[in-house]
């Protein structure tokens, strides 16, 4: 070892050296070991009980890193069949020590008493070490933002709770991210969870959005009422709204400004990638989130020009997060169908213009994907198939010409519309 020769000692077939490892609580030598000689269960064993071993004071990191060996070695023991899942047969090698629990923190099987693991017990084993895995990544999240936070209120005992132990998930909600307002990861548990409680999802959604718009204030009385109403019931609802007059010591930005976008579709995008297509997609509750986005956005272009929210970045931060095409137009569809006033539903077919128009980029563009279910091109052949997409925009379009005349953007909009139709007629 001190030679630096660790591959060539771990080559060794010796029940002697196993014994020695395990003497020495060298858990990582041991599970190399196990690795090296055709026991990936074993292997998944030794990390995943030096992961959760409640005795040690395990740095958090490294709990991580002994759960995500332990995942790799149970998939790799699924991947090798019979022989990895069960170990090395008596006859070929020494048999595996038996060792009871010992300094590694836990029982590994004897090869010699003749337990072996069966592909559905290490197919539990990898899946608990999953869903620990997922926990613990989350309580990883939990403790960054503390340690980044100059005065989070946790006493020392919380904190080393969160430093060196696995929390479950109900303790890491209650008594840290509930309490901590951390609305993020208040998400992740309930989607880990598998928790679905659309009144919390909303206000947690709500809240995290008012996070990178308020304080702030406003010229406009139609945002200052989007807003208050917005932040009403949420964890920002003491956050002020300012309508008129200069910025306070506590209210720097003003809304026109708009500098509260990018960052507002960054977190969108980036906590979207980390909660949808997971298999609980209500934690991502697309109308809520696209309809709240758009609102902010038509209204920062009823009170200016240009700028960052003059672009179609609502349904870009939906799209960065994974959302595919086909969902997101069913979504701007369901809430077109509930806007009645003339300004707003020109907004949302110009919105409806945005989308498609990405789409038809995107999918002349991945001609070659043809053969996957999931690129642009396929997505819009399926919504394009009976004409049923091109008779659903005539019939937006005919509504907006009755309903909406002499309404700002009216006319720019239709020909838009009047533009896709005809492209995804002729070339797609």
């Amino acid at each position: 070892l001190k030679g630096g020769h660790d591959d060539l000692l771990l080559r060794i077939d010796s029940r002697d050296l196993e014994s020695w490892l395990r003497d020495r609580d060298d858990v990582y030598r041991l599970w190399r070991f196990y690795s090296c000689h055709g026991g990936d269960a074993v292997a998944g064993d030794v990390m995943r009980e030096r992961g959760t071993d409640a005795r040690s004071a395990l740095p958090l990191s490294d709990r991580i890193e002994c759960l995500a060996r332990a995942a790799d070695s149970y998939s790799a023991a699924l991947r090798g069949g019979a022989a990895a899942v069960g170990g090395p047969s008596p006859s070929s090698r020494p048999a595996f020590l038996g060792a009871g629990r010992g300094a590694v923190g836990g029982a590994v099987p004897s090869r010699r008493e003749g337990r072996t693991a069966t592909t559905d017990a290490v197919q539990a084993s990898l899946t608990e070490v999953k869903e620990l895995l997922d926990v613990a990544k989350i309580q990883m999240r939990v403790l960054n933002r503390v340690l980044q936070s100059r005065d989070a209120g946790l006493g020392e005992e919380k904190m080393n709770g969160l430093k060196s132990t696995l929390l479950d998930v109900s303790t890491m909600f209650n008594d840290y991210t509930g309490p901590l307002n951390f609305c993020d990861e208040c998400l992740l548990i309930l989607m880990t969870c598998r928790q679905d409680l659309p009144d919390k999802i909303d206000m947690l959604w709500r809240s995290i959005i008012c996070e990178e718009v308020l304080p702030c204030r406003t010229d406009s009385r139609p945002v200052a009422d989007f807003l208050t109403d917005l932040k009403r019931g949420s964890l920002t609802e003491n956050e002020p709204v300012v309508l008129g007059g200069s910025a306070g010591p506590d209210v720097a930005a003003k809304f026109e400004e708009g500098g509260w976008a990018a960052n507002l579709k960054n977190r969108v995008s980036s906590l979207g990638s980390d909660l949808y297509g997971r298999g609980a997609n209500f934690a991502f509750p697309l109308d809520l989130v696209l309809g709240t986005l758009e609102g902010l956005r038509r209204l920062h272009g009823g009170a200016t020009d240009g700028g960052e929210c003059s672009r179609p970045w609502p349904v870009q931060s939906v799209l960065d997060a994974g959302v595919p095409y086909y969902e997101i137009m069913a979504s701007y569809e369901s809430i077109w169908t509930g806007v009645g006033d003339g300004e707003a539903r020109v907004h949302w077919l110009a919105s409806i213009a945005d989308l498609l128009e990405l789409w038809l980029e995107a999918a002349a563009t991945s001609f070659s994907d043809t053969g996957r279910g999931d690129s642009p091109l396929a997505q819009l052949a399926r919504e394009t198939k009976d004409n049923s997409l091109l008779t659903r925009l005539d019939q937006y379009r005919s509504t907006v010409e009755e309903s909406c005349a002499g309404t700002n953007r009216v006319g720019q909009t239709l020909e838009r519309i009047s533009q896709i139709v005809e492209t995804i007629r002729f070339r797609f």
